[in-house]
């Protein structure tokens, strides 16, 4: 896989062919990381170099080195960064942001906020009806963006638009191909067919809350607080969540439905912090990713031996390249608890 490099100009600068090894990773709803390890050879040093955006073949996605480490003894360097979508960190929402269409406010909070940003643009082309309110003031344009992504099902990235020096921020939507489903092309994983191996589950309940005490407007006994789950007894674990930022509105009341709507937006969006933690990556056969099936989408794994049976979103890919070949795991995202502290999938 070769790996064209180019300056913040969008200036192609070099093609790096031969390296030690790639990882790269993907998320769905964020941006994620990469490392690179080379030979320290005069043009690996000269075109890894902090700032510098890499972009392997048939990827339209970039990744922008923040670290780079040479290592003299060994004679090699290794540079480190994160997809192109880490380029928002750049900015916080300054002003508030009220979402209710998914899509729009997060267009919303990319436009509204690049203040001087001038090759990044936003997607406005394709529309989804998904609704998620919330308000969001003085965090981070990706904290925000994902929380929105994470309530509504959506994902995003940063496409790498060379032909018009951009960085493209565009918002999307998985595809279901579940079993359970008729109406696209299936993605079904089982031991039957030996199409899932090289399984890794990972169950964490450490950290599992279910009942989220949103507490909002107001000064002592008067404070709005509201309960978002109905968990009792032992099987009750509840997380306070401090919501004074969000205030009603107009001539809003903090018991108009509108306002307890977005007190319980919240509560739920952190109780998904706090869910149980099952994840699950299993390798499959590269030609298939990206043809049958992307990231984002809802596919279906059935695993007799590990008594596994789930419908699942990819919620993340890995790519490693070592020694000419490539080889491609995934990252299954795990059910979330809806208000009602019950699982379903986004």
């Amino acid at each position: 896989m070769k790996i064209h490099v180019f300056n913040s100009d969008f200036v192609h600068i070099g093609i790096l062919l031969t390296y030690m090894s790639l990882i790269w990773n993907e998320d769905y709803q964020n941006y994620d990381s990469f490392i690179l390890h080379a030979r320290d050879t005069a043009q690996s040093v000269e075109l890894l170099r902090n700032g510098n955006f890499l972009v392997p073949d048939g990827k339209d996605t970039s990744g922008i080195i923040t670290e780079v480490v040479t290592d003299s003894r060994e004679r090699t360097i290794m540079a480190m960064g994160y997809t192109s979508g880490y380029l928002l960190e750049q900015r916080i929402i300054m002003t508030t942001n009220n979402t209710v269409n998914a899509i729009d406010g997060m267009r919303n909070i990319v436009s509204n906020n690049l203040r001087g940003v001038d090759d990044i643009v936003v997607d406005n082309t394709g529309n989804y009806d998904d609704v998620f309110e919330i308000q969001h003031t003085y965090t981070t344009l990706p904290e925000a963006i994902n929380e929105i992504c994470v309530g509504s099902g959506l994902g995003w990235r940063m496409r790498f638009d060379l032909p018009n020096k951009k960085h493209v921020f565009e918002v999307y939507k998985g595809v279901d191909r579940r079993y359970t489903q008729t109406t696209n092309v299936q993605a079904v994983f089982s031991d039957e067919l030996r199409n899932l191996y090289n399984i890794v589950i990972d169950d964490d309940n450490t950290f599992f809350k279910n009942v989220a005490i949103v507490a909002g407007a107001g000064e002592g006994a008067n404070r709005k607080v509201i309960e978002v789950g109905n968990a009792t007894g032992k099987d009750r674990h509840e997380l306070f969540v401090d919501a004074r930022d969000l205030q009603p509105e107009g001539s809003e009341t903090v018991n108009s439905p509108a306002y307890i709507n977005r007190l319980t937006n919240r509560g739920v969006s952190k109780l998904n912090d706090y869910i149980r933690r099952q994840s699950f990556e299993i390798d499959i056969d590269y030609n298939d990713f990206g043809i049958r099936y992307s990231l984002g989408d809802y596919i279906s794994c059935r695993s007799q031996k590990y008594d596994v049976l789930l419908s699942v979103r990819i919620q993340k890919y890995t790519d490693v390249v070592e020694n000419n070949t490539k080889t491609t795991s995934l990252t299954l995202g795990a059910p979330r608890l809806d208000a009602l502290g019950a699982e379903k999938l986004k």
